[in-house]
C-alpha cells in the first residue's frame, strides 16, 4: 500500500505528540528500599517507614521476617523517618533520581527506659517481726521479688510508672497497694501483714446512753481508711456491754451492727467482709461488771481472708494506623488507679463485677473511652486502637484545604454569600497562625467589599 511522504510526516507528528502526552501523564519514579534491624541483636524489625512530605498513605511496614521495605517515589530529595515502638526514631536525607533505586539499611537502637527503685520492709502487724514475703506485680511481665527472711527488706529496680503490687506470705492476709515510681528515684514503701485474730486499732466510740446511735462517728474513719487499703481483710465487729442488765446482749449487737452500717455506707466496704456480733457481758475486761470504756466497748478483729467477687478485664492498646503495640499507654477505669501496658501493649485488671467506663491514654495519642459490663469470674476482652494526634491534625488539614478550595471556587463564580460561609468555616477550624486562616480572612474582606457594593 502506497503512503505519501506528506501523510507519513503527518503520522510521525501525531505519534510524536501521543508519546509526548503519555510521557507527560506517566509520572517518573524512583525507589527507596532497604532493611531495618535491631542495633543490639541485628534481628529484623517490623518498623514503619514514612516520608512526611508525601501523602499520609505512603507509610509502609517492614517485612517482619527480613526487615525489608520498598517505597516508590517521584524524583527528588526526601526526609525518610523510621519508627518503631520501643526504639529511637531515625531520620535520614535521601535523594532519588528518575529510575534510580536507593538502598538504605538502618539499625535502630532501643529506647533507654527510665527506671526507679522500689524498696521497703515487710513486717508482721502483731509485733513488728520481719517476714519473708512475696511481692508480685500483677498485670505485668515483671518477675516476683522476695523480701529477705533476716531483715524483711525487698528491693526492685523497675521502669518508671504506676504499679499495682500484691504482698503475701504464708499464714497471713495478702495486701494490695498502688505505687508510683519516678526516674532515678528510690521509693520506700513498708508493709504490715495481718493474721486471723489480730485486733485492729480503734479509737473509743461513744454511743448514746443505753442506746446504739453513734455519737462520735469520726472515731471510725481511721478504721474505714484501713479497710479500704486492705481489701483482702475480713473482719468481725464485736459489741460488748456490761452495764445495762437484761439489755446487754441486745444493745451490744445493735452497736456492732451500727458500726458495720457506718463503714458500709460511708466507705463503701462490702457487707460480706464484715460480721457484726453482740457478746453482751460475757467478756468483761476491767475485772468488774461496772460501766467503763474497757467493758462497754467495740472490738474489731481480723476474721480471715475476704475472697472478693471479681472479673478479669484484659486487652491490647495499639496504634490505629500501623497496629503496633503502645507500651507507654495507661488503662484507667473511671475513678480507679491506672494500670500500665507491657511491651506487647497488653494490660490486665481484676475488678469487682459492675459497669465501668474505661479510658486508654498515651502521650501523642487521642484518648479513647469504652463502657464495659464485667461479671463475676468472667474474662472480658477490651481492645483499644488509639489515633496519633499528628494523623488527626493531618486529616483536619486536608478537610480545611477542601473547604478552602470550595470557597475559592464559589468566589470565582461570584457566589459570594456561599463562599463567605465556607471561609467562615475555615476560621472555625484553624488556629490564628494557620496559613489557610490568613488567606480565608483576606477573601472574607474582599467578599464584604463585594457585598457592600450597590447592585446595578
Amino acid at each position: 500500500m502506497f503512503v505519501s511522504q506528506k501523510r507519513l510526516a503527518s503520522l510521525s507528528v501525531i505519534a510524536f505528540l501521543i508519546v509526548g502526552v503519555l510521557e507527560a501523564f506517566a509520572a517518573p519514579t524512583g525507589k527507596i528500599c532497604g532493611k531495618i534491624t535491631s542495633a543490639k541483636t541485628n534481628a529484623p524489625l517490623s518498623a514503619s517507614v514514612v516520608i512526611p512530605s508525601l501523602p499520609k498513605d505512603n507509610r509502609v511496614t517492614c517485612n517482619p521476617r527480613n526487615g525489608k521495605f520498598e517505597i516508590s517515589v517521584p524524583p527528588g530529595k526526601y526526609t525518610v523517618k523510621i519508627e518503631m515502638e520501643g526504639y529511637e526514631t531515625q531520620a535520614l536525607e535521601v535523594e532519588v533520581k528518575k529510575g534510580e533505586k536507593v538502598e538504605k539499611n538502618i539499625s535502630l537502637s532501643e529506647k533507654k527506659i527510665p527506671k526507679g527503685t522500689l524498696t521497703g520492709v515487710v513486717r508482721r502487724f502483731r509485733d513488728g517481726k520481719v517476714l519473708r514475703a512475696v511481692i508480685e506485680f500483677p498485670n505485668t511481665e515483671i518477675e516476683n521479688v522476695m523480701s529477705d527472711s533476716e531483715n524483711g527488706i525487698y528491693a526492685a529496680v523497675l521502669p518508671a510508672g504506676i504499679y499495682q503490687i500484691k504482698i503475701s506470705a504464708e499464714g497471713y492476709i495478702p495486701k494490695e497497694s498502688t505505687v508510683s515510681l519516678q526516674e532515678g528515684k528510690s521509693q520506700k514503701v513498708d508493709f504490715s501483714l495481718y493474721q486471723s485474730g489480730d485486733e485492729l486499732p480503734l479509737r473509743v466510740i461513744q454511743f448514746e446512753a443505753k442506746g446504739s446511735r453513734i455519737r462520735s462517728p469520726q472515731s471510725l474513719d481511721e478504721l474505714g481508711r484501713l479497710l479500704k487499703g486492705n481489701s483482702f481483710l475480713g473482719i468481725e465487729i464485736k459489741g460488748h456491754v456490761v452495764s445495762l442488765g437484761r439489755k446487754n446482749q441486745e444493745i451490744s449487737a445493735e452497736r456492732a451492727n451500727a458500726v458495720k452500717e457506718y463503714l458500709v455506707k460511708n466507705f463503701n466496704i462490702e457487707e460480706e467482709r464484715i460480721t457484726a456480733k453482740g457478746y453482751g457481758d460475757t467478756q468483761p475486761r476491767a475485772g468488774t461488771y461496772k460501766a467503763s470504756p474497757q467493758n462497754d466497748r467495740i472490738e474489731v478483729v481480723v476474721s480471715g481472708i475476704y475472697e472478693r467477687p471479681q472479673g478479669i478485664l484484659t486487652g491490647f492498646v495499639t496504634d490505629f494506623n500501623n497496629k503496633e503495640p503502645i507500651s507507654s499507654a495507661l488503662v484507667i477505669p473511671k475513678g480507679m488507679t491506672p494500670v500500665s501496658c507491657n511491651k506487647s501493649g497488653m494490660y490486665r485488671l481484676m475488678l469487682p463485677p459492675g459497669e465501668y467506663s474505661v479510658a486508654a491514654t498515651a502521650d501523642g495519642y487521642e484518648s479513647a473511652v469504652i463502657s464495659v459490663q464485667l461479671a463475676h469470674k468472667a474474662t472480658k476482652t477490651l481492645n483499644f486502637s488509639l489515633r496519633a494526634l499528628k494523623d488527626i491534625i493531618s486529616e483536619k488539614e486536608k478537610e480545611v484545604k477542601k473547604i478552602y478550595n470550595k470557597g475559592i471556587q464559589l468566589y470565582d463564580r461570584r457566589k459570594y454569600a456561599e463562599a463567605k460561609a465556607e471561609f467562615e468555616n475555615v476560621l472555625k477550624m484553624t488556629p490564628s497562625e494557620s496559613s489557610y486562616r490568613q488567606k480565608a480572612e483576606k477573601y472574607l474582606k474582599q467578599i464584604e467589599e463585594k457585598l457592600s457594593q450597590p447592585t446595578e
